[in-house]
């Protein structure tokens, strides 16, 4: 406790089974390809890859709901699996979206947590009188360093390109027997294009998905 300032209770309910895969298993399909390559310089590839993927695209999403308390300012963001929240895009009360800044913020910490102001927590649950009033969060995530805990969905989705940026990697290194300009050249612009579908999937540009508020993603409710 910090003054007036309390920590939300720190427990998480899952909304749905979360199939965790390891990212690992992408290096099976690697090894024929990259002849004296050592399994563990394989791996770190793929672990640096996954983390740029989803830095840069913000397709690895959380859905989080986050219950209010009367008195409670701060509400740390804790992810499922071995990653971090790295960012918010949006946080909703039922139909209504606060705007960052005015009606919360994102801090750094471990985990991070989003503050909103008291007046406006207990403002809420006098007005609604309801037992869990909660808002909404979309979040995106970022693995931890040396992290293979990976979403199956994701796997699925986005393996091949976590799998060509690790070749592009491994191919353009010079003086090795797996060296290979030309195929490192070819295995980019895969992972660049990849890259670049995810930034449009997650912006909602195409109208196939709609960004945050309903790209493919695993939810995560409960309180937190």
């Amino acid at each position: 406790m910090n003054g007036n300032v309390i920590w939300q209770t720190d427990l998480c309910v899952p909304a749905q089974e979360l199939q965790v895969v390891n990212l690992g298993s992408l290096a099976e399909n690697m090894v024929l390809y990259l002849p004296g390559c050592a399994d563990v310089m394989i791996r770190k590839s793929l672990q640096e890859v996954f983390a740029e993927f989803c830095h840069k695209t913000g397709a690895l999403r959380m859905d989080a709901a986050v219950n209010l308390r009367r008195g409670v300012t701060r509400y740390p963001l804790h992810a499922p699996f071995n990653c971090i929240v790295e960012s918010v895009s949006e946080v909703r009360h039922g139909s209504r979206e606060l705007r960052a800044g005015r009606g919360y913020g994102l801090h750094d910490g471990c985990p991070p947590y989003i503050s909103l102001p008291g007046a406006w927590v207990d403002g809420v649950l006098d007005v609604e009188r309801s037992p869990q009033p909660a808002v909404h969060c979309s979040c995106a995530l970022k693995p931890r360093m040396n992290s293979e805990e990976c979403p199956d969905w994701f796997l699925q989705k986005y393996g091949y390109a976590i799998r060509a940026g690790a070749m592009a990697r491994l191919k353009e290194m010079g003086g090795r027997p797996w060296s290979d300009p030309a195929q490192a050249a070819r295995e980019m612009i895969t992972y660049a294009n990849a890259m670049n579908e995810a930034c449009v999937a997650a912006a909602g540009v195409d109208g196939s998905v709609s960004g945050p508020r309903g790209i493919d993603c695993f939810n995560y409710g409960g309180m937190i």
